[in-house]
């Protein structure tokens, strides 16, 4: 097999990230945007010792699992991987990414559940965050384009709100009117970086202005020109000078509207600032958390643990839940090592009346030990970022000997990793994936993990 060479394939089935696998004389190829079953001419443009990439050139036959992709953007951009596909196929590819990841990664014999579908497949998304750039002299928004920083122009993305993409327009009227330029990460010269959009679920926006400088001379106008808009209810400066690709700096300034931003989640009105994690499809975050929390079969805890816990959604949501289905608990703490997510977290019990409720501040590389020891946890609850938990905290688990963990993910590998690990001294429930990110590659999953020997009852289907 050659660079440059043509060739007919039978795509045979998608990885978990969208692109397709043939075979041509033993090779694997891997073919981005197409789907299972399509009969394509094909360009070899890469050549490895174990695989080739190829781009389509044109499609003979086309797959029954195909739809009409109504996004202009996809494939170039980076944000989506079944755009042309059925959701009942990306389900199914979704749930086989987890079943290899267990078995492969974790090296485990555990029944996955069919994927948990979500309520919208689009204009689900609650946040965008849009990098800035130029064309033709011209300020231009959109998304990334795949394994780059190219910047695919988009202003009309399918999986977020359409009053994003015309506050979008809006704003780029406002660049190009006052000729503001564009952040080049060659040169680090440019003032604009990212637009960063976050609604809530009546629908108000904070916007956050991400610019390479310590001020930006048109604050009040740009203010004035937003408050225009009605769903526009506060607005952020984010000065970031770094030359790093982290989007947001620590240093933000209110330059219009409120100070935080607040939503109603589970029951549960929360508050949070501007660089708070917060899940981007509601709806479904609500059913990943109801459904893990219906793995818990015990009706009294002592202390319950909120790992990662962020503005303190994953906890006080449980500390809702518990309310309801008559869950006892003594005492819920939760952890995180984001100051402004503790003090939101604390502020976001208050308004809620859960009062036995403890917050702190510590980095989970180190686990919280001390803690830990003073007051000895009944159920772990951790929901980790995609790298997974820390070695450290795995294993802390285990010699802390904790009864209960209750694990909810965001990749499917780090998630089996870390299972492989503590398989050694916990029984695990069926794994269940919820999606929250329709038409990309991203599933989550929850998994309920009870000491061997400590458990109730059977954990469900084990």
């Amino acid at each position: 097999m050659k660079k440059n060479q043509f060739l007919t394939v039978r795509i045979e089935s998608l990885t978990g990230n969208g692109n397709g696998i043939a075979h041509s004389d033993g090779q694997v190829i891997f073919v981005p945007a197409v789907a299972c079953g399509d009969l394509c001419e094909v360009k070899i443009i890469k050549v490895k010792s174990s695989y080739a990439v190829a781009k389509v050139e044109k499609i003979i036959e086309f797959s029954p699992d195909r739809i009409q992709n109504a996004c202009s953007a996809f494939p170039r951009c980076g944000g989506c991987s079944f755009q042309h596909i059925s959701y009942e196929n990306e389900l199914s590819i979704k749930k086989q990414t987890v079943i290899d990841a267990v078995s492969r990664i974790g090296g485990l014999s555990v029944r996955v559940n069919d994927v948990i579908p979500s309520e919208n497949i689009c204009c689900y998304r609650n946040k965008a965050q849009y990098p800035i750039g130029e064309k033709d002299g011209k300020i231009v928004f959109g998304f990334y384009g795949t394994h780059s920083h190219r910047i695919v122009p988009c202003d009309d993305c399918k999986i977020q709100p359409e009053f994003f993409n015309r506050i979008m327009q809006y704003v780029t009227c406002f660049f190009n009117d006052k000729k503001l330029t564009a952040y080049d990460e060659l040169t680090q010269k440019g003032l604009l970086r990212h637009c960063y959009l976050r609604a809530n679920k009546q629908g108000s926006v904070m916007l956050c202005l991400v610019i390479n400088a310590k001020s930006f001379e048109y604050e009040i106008e740009f203010a004035d020109y937003l408050s225009n808009l009605k769903e526009v209810t506060s607005v952020y400066l984010n000065f970031n000078c770094n030359n790093s690709n982290v989007i947001l700096s620590d240093d933000f300034k209110c330059i219009y509207g409120e100070e935080y931003f607040e939503d109603e989640f589970f029951g549960l009105n929360l508050r949070m600032s501007p660089d708070s994690f917060y899940q981007v499809n509601r709806s479904a975050a609500e059913t990943l958390y109801k459904t893990a929390f219906t793995l818990l079969d015990k009706k009294k805890y002592e202390n319950v643990f909120d790992l990662y816990c962020g503005v303190g959604s994953i906890g006080l949501s449980f500390a809702k839940y518990a309310e309801i289905n008559d869950i006892q608990y003594q005492r819920l703490i939760g952890y995180e090592v984001v100051e402004k997510a503790i003090i939101s977290a604390k502020i976001n019990a208050e308004r809620n009346g859960i009062k036995n409720s403890e917050f702190y501040v510590g980095d989970l590389v180190n686990p919280p030990k001390e803690i830990m020891e003073k007051y000895p946890p009944s159920l772990v609850i951790v929901d980790p970022p995609r790298k997974g938990c820390s070695k450290q905290l795995v294993e802390f688990f285990l010699s802390m000997e904790i009864p209960e963990i209750l694990y909810i993910s965001c990749d499917p590998a780090t998630l089996a990793r870390d299972l492989k690990t503590l398989s050694s001294a916990y029984d695990m429930s069926d794994i269940t994936p919820v999606d929250l990110f329709p038409r990309t590659a991203h599933v989550e999953c929850t998994v309920r993990l009870c000491r061997t020997g400590t458990r109730n009852t059977v954990i469900n289907n084990r």
